[in-house]
């Protein structure tokens, strides 16, 4: 088993079953609905997605962004969302970067609008392919989403995230077990 899989799968929320190869895509879409999963944990609420038998985790901000991680259902990848209230307009496939803690990591975007989020959040998942991003992100500190792309990169607070993906995988094990 390769290090992204025994890191993700233990830090970030884990789904419980495989997607054949042409299953609907494996990141949360704007129709998946979620239900609150215990209290929230050091600033992190922690959501179960029944349709998808998942658990994630996710913050919002008093700046108006939110940011959502778990893992795609087939496991093979960690998903971030990073969405906010400002005007961005993402695009499905867009490159974009996703600065955490001053390392730099690219990648695809699945632009999208939130339904889920209150108000009219816009912004993007993103699969995370590379096992230093996960790392980085546990190392929590500060992640900046597509700043060579908006005029005013999305900055959101990471602080007590370890503490939040540990309850995500609890509530993984829930489902799974």
């Amino acid at each position: 088993m390769n290090v992204m899989k025994i890191t993700a799968s233990a830090c970030i929320a884990a789904l419980s079953f495989a997607v054949p190869a042409q299953a609907a895509d494996p990141i949360p879409g704007a129709a998946d609905g979620f239900a609150v999963y215990g209290s929230p944990v050091e600033g992190w609420n922690i959501f179960v997605d029944a349709e998808r038998e998942a658990c994630l985790i996710e913050r919002t901000d008093d700046f108006g962004h939110a940011i959502q991680i778990g893992l795609t259902k087939n496991k093979k990848h960690a998903y971030i969302g990073v969405f906010t209230l400002a005007d961005v307009d993402i695009k499905n496939r867009q490159k974009v970067e996703i600065d955490v803690n001053g390392f730099v990591f690219d990648g695809r975007a699945r632009g999208m609008k939130s339904k889920e989020l209150r108000g009219d959040y816009k912004g993007a998942y993103f699969k995370i392919k590379d096992d230093n991003m996960v790392n980085a992100i546990m190392q929590e500190g500060t992640l900046t989403a597509f700043p060579k792309k908006s005029k005013q990169p999305i900055k959101v607070d990471l602080s007590g995230v370890s503490a939040a993906v540990e309850e995500a995988r609890k509530c993984n094990d829930g489902i799974s077990g």
